[in-house]
């Protein structure tokens, strides 16, 4: 037989499959690593909160914004209307 074309036959290791024990260990560090679901409940249930608060600041800043936007238009007007008068005498 021609040496080139033998097969070689090696020795394999065997694949012994995982124990159950060492999986759930994985498993168990795994989800040890990762916060509890009651965390993400709390920590949505804040933001959601303080958005809330957030969006009635915003909109009283809008109103009272508003309001001293027209009370500065009232006051330059009249300001104008008093050099103009001002100026006239």
């Amino acid at each position: 037989m021609n040496p080139k074309l033998s097969l070689q036959t090696t020795k394999r290791k065997s694949v012994q499959p995982k124990s159950p024990k060492k999986q759930l260990r994985k498993k168990d560090v795994l989800i040890d690593a990762l916060p509890l679901p009651r965390y993400f409940q709390m920590h949505f249930e804040y933001i959601h909160d303080n958005t809330q608060e957030l969006r009635v600041q915003v909109n009283q800043l809008t109103q009272t914004l508003t309001h001293l936007e027209n009370k500065l238009d009232q006051l330059l007007g009249l300001l104008a209307q008093q050099s103009r008068t001002g100026a006239l005498n």
